[in-house]
């Protein structure tokens, strides 16, 4: 099962989803040229989940994102782009 969510969301390339105001790309990138501003990872709050869905560990990502734009510790930021193999994301800014 956990394969074929991932393919599902894999198809989706270029296209991003909003969650909670931030676009967020699963398993793929926007076509717009862009920079990485800092890379994060669901880890250690991903921890203490048994069986965490995909949806908790995008909504952790972006949670953490948010925090630390808030706290100042990074730039404005556009979008992020979600790994879901690697629980981990890319915190970027277009170029354009």
């Amino acid at each position: 099962m956990i394969l074929f969510s991932l393919s599902a969301v894999a198809q989706d390339h270029g296209q991003a989803k909003k969650i909670k105001g931030v676009p967020v790309y699963v398993m793929s990138e926007p076509l717009r040229p862009y920079y990485q501003v800092m890379k994060i990872s669901a880890f250690p709050e991903l921890i203490l989940w048994e069986c965490p869905e995909f949806d908790d560990v995008i909504n952790i990502l972006v949670d953490k994102a948010l925090k630390k734009e808030r706290k100042e510790k990074i730039e404005v930021f556009d979008a992020i782009i979600v790994n879901m193999s690697t629980f981990d994301a890319i915190i970027i800014k277009y170029t354009e």
